[in-house]
């Protein structure tokens, strides 16, 4: 009746927008209500909810920002590392130790 196949790309895309709208809608809430309780604290009652959720909304769009950058950039954060598991850094000093790679396993030396 229904031939329903595994496709990893339509995960990884369900993923990738639920991080976002997890990440944007979250830090909004988070960042409101930590203002409403600061505004009942203080007596402060508008700006701190106020202030709060554009914090949030910030921070949201930040973590957003970062999560496209690694998602395009091919890598997850970080410097980007060789098969060896070296980084830029090491390849520009000519100190490199083997460190493990993506996998986790031993690079080569």
């Amino acid at each position: 009746m229904w031939d329903l196949k595994f496709d990893p790309d339509i995960v990884r895309a369900l993923k990738f927008y639920g991080t976002i709208g997890f990440n944007v809608a979250g830090s909004m809430i988070l960042g409101f209500l930590f203002g409403r309780i600061l505004d009942k604290r203080l007596g402060t009652e508008p700006l701190c909810s106020i202030f709060g959720f554009l914090l949030g909304a910030a921070s949201g769009f930040w973590g957003v920002w970062k999560l496209t950058l690694s998602e395009f950039s091919g890598h997850s954060g970080g410097r980007p590392r060789d098969r060896q598991g070296r980084s830029d850094n090491c390849k520009q000093s000519g100190n490199c130790k083997a460190g493990p790679d993506r996998k986790g396993r031993k690079g080569r030396k």
